[in-house]
């Protein structure tokens, strides 16, 4: 039974084999297949290393796998499927193999129970079925059919692959290299050839090279593409194209050692390295500069490139700079802008592996050249230059506000003074020098307590404590210093200088800078306060006297007289304290002051006044009659001030008259000079002189017509002047004057230029000689300070400061023709209180040469209705102790163009105020 066992496995080992061997090549064969099929699939798709790689493991896996599959159900075959497979190739149905191999497994487990004759008779079945076997050889087990056919396919396959060799064998090993063995560096199948050159580009670290592919073996129909990989990652660049074959591609700033191939759509070049080499090369530099400690200034700190290596001069500067490379050592070389020749070699401090400092001090601008060297002693290649440069410490700036730059005062005169220092880094200190021209001066310490870097003042600039006297020119200005230990940084302001004048002087000025107007609109503030009051305490009085009972209406009555009658007096005191500019006004002033105490009396017996007691009537009654006695002065001179304006109003008809002489000389002038130079060919300009000459004669028509308007207004007593204005008047028209005037008008329209200017000579002529009769008659100029009529003695000084004034704005107009003044009833030109607006005379606000005057304080009023108006005032209190103007500002050229008339400048004074207008010219 045991050798029935043996035989039956020996066969069965010969059939596993023979399985085996079917199996394999039959494997073989799906090798064959997925490689050809694969190849064609890569000759295709021309697939790149990574894929292959994964393609490959993965047939690799799956044929591993079936290999393995087919193994172990070849080996898992038992004595039992031999058997059966025994049986089939004796061609027995009966199966005595597989029945003698159940009888022994049969009497192996049940030996013991059984008969000596089963037991004989199984063992006789067996050796039967042993014999049996032993027809069936080992090599008859084996699936020769199967074996022959597998391998008879594996044939044809194998001379298909040789038939293709023959055919295309560069092909077919191309696509067996690629296939077989993915990692190595085979480009896909191409009709193309690149030769690449060069073929190993060696460049320099971060330096360029140009490579460039001459591809043949077919034309070139596509672009050509530079592809480069490093870590993995790969960029495509397209190729410049040098003719059918050649193209080249460029490689810039090359720090990584990439590979590159040439590609023209799935064909491509072998992959190249580049053989980079390295050199050291600056990589980082950072630049700290340490500013002087007087400055003030933070550390700056940098890389170079990013900001200017600029600093005040001896600045400490730290120069750190890092390579590529493991450095030896270098030398920084400092070469001064002004003697390249003088330069300084400044050793480095190694402070690591790839890394130098350098120090140096800021002296002067220079240019900076950095040379390093690496461990094997190579050195930079390209320079590494940086430009140095210095900041200059500035010296402060410094400007004086206020005061301007020229101005005039009184000796006792309080005048404002600041001003602002600055400077980049910090002041030190801050002084002020006074002198007055021809002692010595004086300074004084402004500040500031601590170092900054501004510093600003505001002080009073008492002149009465300097002890200054008209006629002196007192000069100042401002000096500052900063910190720099070179002293370098030490500056002035410009001179502030300030012409001492007298309060006649002064009073002057102000009286051509306020001009009639200040005067009218003062005394009818006055007249309106006391014209309130006095309707106030008579409401009180007839109130208290018709209704005693009446104790609410009463109190809001008494309230209303106490605080007309302490606003009365305010008033009052205020404007006793101005600065008279008339001299009717010196005893005005006195009057106002005693009124005012009157006044405050008068208030302070309303406040204790009670509506409703007995006596309360006749106290309101006797308080009417105190400010009737008080008030009666002040309107006296208000009739006085009337008297007078009424007068200068008239005679202001005369100065228009002589400025409109001058205006028509002007003219005449100017149609003489167009007479001689074009002879009246230039018709534009008689029209524009033909208009200037209606403008003169529509204001002689103004002119007559405001002397017949002021004539009759004047108060009783002044019948001389009023015969004599209006006699002034009618001969004006006798002598045809506006009559000509029109003739030249119409002449220049039409173009009659010779006509124009013999009626404007006539014009002029009668003016002049209109002029030269009247000036000893009543209504002519007024000599030595007396009119030419009657009037009282303690006005005509007034009446001919008013017409002094007058006078100089006349003048001050050059010859500009003007309408009614503002305090005229009727006209809103500029006459008599400024002339035209760009001479520099305006009233108002500016001074006859628009110069800024200091000096004592005088309220100015304002209208409130507009110009000639005698409705309510508002009345503006000047809190400055001072009248100040602002000067003209820089480049205006109003003296230049309009003749700034020095002549009306006191003489002592008058080089002084050239050289001011000079300056702003210039």
């Amino acid at each position: 039974m045991d050798s029935f066992d043996n035989r039956l496995a020996r066969l069965r080992r010969w059939w596993q084999s023979g399985l085996l061997l079917r199996d394999l090549v039959r494997i073989l064969i799906y090798a064959v297949i997925v490689f050809a099929v694969y190849a064609m699939l890569d000759y295709i798709f021309a697939f790149e290393s990574e894929t292959r790689t994964a393609a490959g493991i993965i047939i690799l896996l799956v044929l591993s796998s079936k290999v393995l599959v087919l193994a172990v159900r070849i080996l898992k075959l038992t004595d039992r499927d031999m058997a059966m497979r025994s049986d089939i190739l004796l061609g027995r149905r009966n199966r005595p193999a597989l029945s003698a191999l159940e009888l022994g497994n049969w009497l192996r487990s049940s030996k013991q129970g059984l008969s000596e004759f089963a037991v004989f008779l199984a063992e006789q079945g067996i050796q039967k079925a042993e014999k049996e076997l032993s027809a069936i050889s080992g090599f008859k087990c084996l699936p020769i059919a199967e074996i022959w056919k597998n391998i008879k396919i594996l044939s044809v396959l194998a001379s298909c692959l040789l038939l293709a060799f023959l055919f295309a064998g560069d092909i077919l090993e191309t696509l067996c290299v690629r296939v077989l063995l993915p990692s190595r560096d085979v480009p896909p199948c191409s009709s193309y050839v690149f030769s690449v050159n060069p073929s190993v580009p060696k460049i320099l670290y971060g330096g360029d090279q140009v490579v460039s592919v001459m591809i043949t073996g077919a034309p070139v129909e596509s672009q050509v593409w530079f592809i480069t990989r490093y870590n993995g990652k790969t960029y495509r660049t397209s190729c410049f194209r040098e003719n059918e074959s050649k193209h080249t591609q460029r490689l810039e700033k090359v720090v990584y050692p990439l590979e590159f191939c040439f590609a023209v759509g799935k064909a491509r070049s072998t992959w190249h390295k580049i053989d980079l080499l390295y050199q050291p090369v600056i990589a980082v530099a950072s630049v700290k500069i340490t500013a002087p400690a007087y400055s003030g200034l933070p550390r700056k700190q940098f890389f170079a490139g990013n900001d200017e290596l600029s600093g005040l001069k001896n600045s400490k500067v730290d120069l750190s700079v890092t390579s590529n490379r493991e450095l030896l050592d270098g030398k920084l070389i400092l070469r001064p802008a002004g003697g390249p020749s003088a330069e300084e070699i400044i050793p480095s401090v190694k402070t690591g592996k790839s890394t130098l400092n350098f120090s140096w001090t800021i002296r002067e601008p220079a240019e900076i050249e950095v040379v390093i060297r690496d461990i094997r002693g190579t050195v930079n290649k390209d320079r590494y230059v940086l430009s140095q440069k210095t900041v200059p410490d500035k010296p402060p700036e410094l400007s004086i506000t206020n005061p301007p730059v020229f101005s005039l005062a009184t000796p006792g005169t309080s005048i404002p003074l600041s001003g602002s220092a600055s400077d980049d880094l910090g002041l030190q200190k801050v002084d002020i020098v006074k002198a007055v021209i021809g002692y010595r001066d004086r300074m004084k310490h402004l500040g500031p307590e601590t170092q900054g870097r501004s510093f600003n003042f505001d002080d009073n600039l008492e002149l009465k404590d300097i002890g200054v006297v008209p006629g002196q020119t007192l000069e100042f200005y401002m000096e500052a210093s900063d910190s720099n230990p070179d002293l370098n940084g030490i500056a002035s302001s410009e001179i502030v200088r300030i012409q001492i004048i007298s309060e006649e002087e002064y009073a002057l000025m102000l009286r051509v800078r306020s001009g009639l107007e200040d005067f009218v609109m003062r005394y009818q503030v006055i007249s309106e306060e006391i014209r309130n009051l006095r309707k106030n305490l008579q409401e009180l009085a007839d109130k208290a006297a018709s209704s005693p009972d009446k104790t609410a209406e009463l109190s809001a009555l008494l309230e209303k007289a106490v605080e007309s009658s302490k606003h009365a007096a305010d008033l009052f005191e205020n404007m006793a304290m101005d600065f008279p500019l008339y001299d009717i006004e010196k005893e005005f002033m006195k009057s106002l002051k005693d009124s005012s105490d009157k006044f405050r009396g008068i208030q302070e017996s309303l406040v204790i006044l009670k509506p409703g007691t007995p006596d309360f009537p006749e106290k309101t009654k006797a308080i009417s009659s105190q400010f009737e006695q008080a008030a009666e002065p002040v309107e006296e001179q208000i009739r006085d001030a009337r008297e007078v304006e009424l007068v200068a109003k008239l005679m202001e008809c005369r100065i228009r008259f002589e400025k409109l002489t001058a205006s028509q000389e002007t003219i005449v002038r100017r149609l003489q000079r167009l007479e001689s130079e074009t002879r009246f060919r230039d018709p534009r300009m008689l029209g524009l002189l033909g208009l200037r000459q209606d403008e003169a004669r529509k204001e002689l028509l103004k002119i007559l017509e405001d002397i017949e308007d002021r004539s009759g207004k004047l108060p009783s007593g002044y019948d001389k002047l009023k015969y004599g204005a209006m006699e002034f008047r009618d001969k004006v028209n006798e002598l045809e004057i506006p009559a000509l005037m029109l003739k030249a008008v119409d002449s220049a329209k039409n173009t009659e230029g010779r006509k124009t200017l013999v009626n404007a000579e006539l014009a002029l002529e009668k003016m002049r000689q209109l002029l030269s009769e009247s000036e000893n008659e009543s209504f002519g100029t007024c000599k030595g300070g007396c009119p030419n009529f009657d009037m009282r003695k303690k006005l005509c000084s007034t009446l001919q400061q008013m017409l002094n004034a007058l006078k100089m704005l006349s003048s001050g107009d050059n010859g500009a023709s003007g309408t009614a003044g503002q305090g005229a009833s009727s006209g809103t030109g500029e006459g008599m209180f400024g002339g035209m607006p760009d001479s520099g005379y305006q009233s108002g606000m500016n001074s006859p040469l628009n110069i800024p005057i200091f000096g004592p304080k005088r309220t100015s009023f304002e209208s409130g209705h507009g110009n000639g108006t005698t409705g309510p005032s508002v009345i503006r209190i000047d809190k400055n102790a001072s009248e100040k103007l602002s000067p003209a500002q820089p480049g205006k050229t109003e003296g230049k163009e309009k003749g700034v008339p020095y002549e009306n400048v006191p003489g002592k004074y008058r080089d002084a105020v050239k050289k001011y207008f000079m300056q702003q010219e210039e």
